[in-house]
Parts: structure tokens; sequence; C-alpha cells
């Protein structure tokens, strides 16, 4: 019984794995063409090509909380899988759409099932894994359960090289019309999806309104966001986190806008995202065991300043004319962007597991995607208008990234001063303790600390 255990668990870890390259495949095969689509295909301006993809982006990281509250309540693999079908449906949808009403609708469908799909995967994933080296050694002197951080430096290394092949077959697909290109993401989703209810272990039975669960067990998963809605740290922690998305989302907001300055156009996308994706194959886990070295205090505030660095690169030679080398700033600026981006964010996730303790934490995860998606959305506003004035190198159009340099800055600072005093808040972990028993399948609990 106990060789089954870890044996059934590295399935799941290897599932969950496959999972996300499948489906960064599909994001990243469709998703970056439909700026194509919309403004070839439907004649729609710019605006109208930021707002669809900024409500896009909205509708899938601000609904993260009810998906991860979801993913408490009914168990990963059923709010994985219905994710998987939303999202199939919201391709189909885009094949389909013939006006920016419909493009919207759709893709608004796609995000949603996004919503649902990630949470799941990101909680089901942290219960995997354990805080720390705190999990006595077996006979042979080795540790069964991975950290929680090097499964998602995995993910992300797995997700990335999803994102590499997306855009190639995406590409190759493209030569004959959109539609196909959306029609072959929805047939991989839906793939995936009856992988995903196979293989997956079953969540907690579902239960008849006759039937409901009584006490401890009827207040559990209500308990774990309203235990995360009342930790004003992790709140904070939030707010900070979110401005990672919204500099991450200006690769397809921005970085256009610095390709047509330099005259390079939207042939230049590809090799960059290609850029970022190798990168990130490459250095990721290095880099997280890097960070693993570092108190959180050091390596969150690093990560953010890599970020603020290159939008400062952009914003020096945004009101200068392009020169031979017309787009290094824009490689600059992927660089550090990436870097900050694999400094970050499995630092950020395992944090997030700390902050939740024996609480659930699809609901943590999840509130902590809804804040990055309301990032997003009112960010795109505040900076939108500055990316119209970017497109040409004269003065001023350095403003926009000046004003996005901003946000990471805030984040860097707020970061070192929230973790001032160490890797987590022994309060918000005692809060969470105390919490009712979880509701989850006990396969699919993350544990405090690595402790049973």
């Amino acid at each position: 019984m106990t060789t089954r255990a870890p044996e059934r668990s590295t399935a799941v870890v290897r599932t969950l794995l496959a999972t996300q390259f499948a489906f960064n495949v599909g994001f990243y095969g469709v998703v970056p063409f439909i700026a194509v689509r919309l403004h070839d295909g439907l004649a729609a301006s710019g605006t109208a090509i930021a707002v669809t993809l900024a409500v896009r982006t909205f509708s899938q990281q601000g609904m993260f909380v009810v998906g991860g509250a979801l993913a408490d309540r009914y168990g990963a693999r059923r709010v994985m899988v219905a994710g998987t079908v939303v999202r199939t449906i919201g391709y189909v949808a885009l094949a389909m759409a013939g006006s920016v009403s419909w493009m919207i609708v759709a893709a608004v469908l796609t995000g949603i099932g996004g919503a649902l799909f990630s949470p799941a995967l990101e909680s089901l994933l942290a219960s995997k894994g354990r805080a720390d080296d705190a999990e006595p050694q077996d006979s042979t002197g080795l540790r069964r359960t991975p950290t929680r951080d090097r499964l998602f430096a995995l993910l992300a290394v797995c997700g990335e090289v999803g994102a590499v092949l997306g855009p190639v077959l995406g590409g190759v697909l493209l030569v004959h019309g959109f539609t196909t290109v959306a029609l072959a993401g929805a047939a991989l989703f839906a793939v995936v999806g009856v992988a995903l209810y196979r293989v997956l272990p079953p969540g907690p039975p579902l239960r008849s309104p006759r039937s409901r669960p009584t006490g401890a067990d009827a207040t559990a998963v209500p308990a774990s966001w309203r235990v995360a809605l009342r930790d004003r740290r992790f709140l904070l922690f939030c707010l900070a986190y979110s401005s990672y998305l919204l500099s991450y989302n200006q690769l397809y907001v921005g970085l256009p806008v610095e390709l047509d300055r330099v005259g390079a156009g939207p042939a230049a996308l590809p090799g960059l995202f290609l850029l970022a994706a190798v990168l990130i194959i490459v250095a990721q886990l290095p880099i997280a065991a890097l960070t693993r070295r570092l108190p959180t205090r050091w390596s969150l505030p690093v990560g953010f300043g890599l970020m603020v660095a290159g939008f400062v690169v952009v914003a020096v030679w945004a009101p200068h004319t392009p020169g031979e080398i017309a787009l290094w700033p824009a490689i600059t600026w992927v660089v550090l962007l990436t870097l900050g981006q694999m400094t970050v964010v499995p630092v950020a996730m395992d944090q997030v597991g700390r902050f939740a303790g024996n609480q659930p934490s699809g609901a943590w995860y999840g509130l902590l995607a809804t804040a990055g998606g309301v990032a997003v959305l009112l960010g795109s506003f505040v900076v939108g208008p500055f990316l119209d004035h970017a497109r040409q190198p004269v003065v001023g159009a350095g403003t926009a990234w000046w004003l996005m340099a901003l946000f990471p800055a805030l984040s860097a600072v707020v970061m070192a001063v929230l973790f001032r005093t160490g890797r987590a808040d022994s309060t918000s972990r005692a809060v969470a303790t105390s919490a009712p028993a979880p509701l989850l399948d006990p396969v699919s609990t993350p544990k405090r600390n690595g402790q049973p």
C-alpha cells in the first residue's frame, strides 16, 4: 500500500505535466492568431483587438477564484474536465465567428474554460509536493515527495515546450485559414478532456440536496475562501503579484507596438516568443534551484526588478530612431521579462501553498489569479492610450513603458516589506490550520509544511 501511493501520485504528476504541455500547444497555437483574424479577417481596429484580448484574459484570470472554489468543492478532475469542454466550445465558436462581437463572446468562453482548468491543476499539483525538506528520508536516504516549487518549475518547463510548438503548428495550419487553426485546437482540448477523465483520481462523491454534509464538512470549502479573504497579508501578496501578469500580458499588447516602432512588424513575433520559451526550457529549473537558496524577501524583489529593467530598456530607446540592430530593445526586454518570470512564479506558487496551510488551496490559487486578471483589465485602460503614441520614435514614446515599469517596481518594494521577517507568515498558517477539515479527497489535499 505504501508502494502504490507514491506510484499513483507520480502518475498523477506526470499526467498534469503532460496536460500543461498539451494545453499550451492548444493555447499558443490559436490565441496569438486571434489578433490576425480580427485585423486581417474582420478589419477590427487596434482598440477592438486590445479590448478583445483584455476581456479574454480577464474572463480567465478574473474567474480563477470561482474555478478554484469549484475545484475544492467538487474535486480537481471534474472541474478540469469541465474546463476542457468549455474551452473546446469556445474554440469552435472562434472558428465560426463572423464578427468582432462574436469573437469577443468566443474569446470569453475560452477564458472561462481556462479559469476552470488552471486553478484545479495547480491545486492538485500543489497537493503532490511538499513545502520544504521536512519530509523524512526513506530507507535509501531519499525523499520521495518533490518540493512544490520544483513541481511548479517543471510545470513551467512543460508549458513552455508547448509554447514553442504551439505557434509553429498554428502557423503551419494558418495557411489553411484561421478556422482550421481554431478547429484543430478544439480537437486537441477534446482529447485532453477524455484523457484527464480516464487518468485522474475521482474527486469527492457528489451529494444530493437531501444528503448534504453537515458540521465541519459543510463549511470546509466556504471556509477556505473566507479564510483567504480575511488574510490581509495574503491579499497584499495577491495585489503585489498581480503586476506580474500585467507585465507579462504586454507580450501580447505592447510587444507588437514596439515591433511596429522599429519597422519589424508582426513577422518578428514568433521568433521572440520562441526566444522566451527556449529560455524557460533551459533556465527554469536552475533558477528555481537558485531561488530555493535565497530568502523570499530577496528572490521576489529581484524577479520584479528584472521586469522593471526590461521596461526601462524599451522606455529609454523608444523616442530614438531604430539603429542597425533595431530589435535589440525588444530582445532585451523579452529576456529580462522572462528571467523575472522564472524567478517570481515558482516562488510565488509555493508561497500560496504556505498561506493556505491545511485549507483546500484551490480558492487561494484562484484568488491570486483573479487579482492578476483584474490588474490586466484595469491596467489595459491605463496604459493603452499611451501605447498608441509609442508606435513611432517620437518624444514621449517611452511614457507607456515608464508607466509599465512603475507597477513591478512597486511590487518589488511590497514583496521586500511583506517577507522581511521570513518565508511564510505563522499567523496565516495558524488561522488556516484551525479551520475545518477540507472536503477534498485526501489524495488531493495539500499538507502543511510536508507533514501528515
